[in-house]
């Protein structure tokens, strides 16, 4: 992944924290491949974004947003 690549994820990835409503964090350690495809599929159910993004370009995109104390969760 080039600089702008990781740009683009973090300017998405902004956007969608200054817009949302509210911001779920979760780890997905000990959860295995099909538990992950059913949370994928009841959160696109309810109308919810699941994304796995790195950790410091999430850290980058919550930079100037309401979300931004939740840094330290990455």
């Amino acid at each position: 992944m080039n600089r702008t690549e990781k740009q683009e994820i973090v300017d998405d990835l902004n956007k969608t924290f200054a817009d949302a409503a509210s911001v779920v964090v979760t780890h997905y350690r000990g959860i295995n491949v099909s538990e992950m495809d059913v949370l994928r599929q009841e959160m696109r159910e309810a109308g919810a974004r699941f994304r796995v993004t790195k950790n410091r370009l999430v850290k980058r995109a919550l930079e100037g947003t309401p979300y931004s104390t939740l840094s330290g969760l990455f």
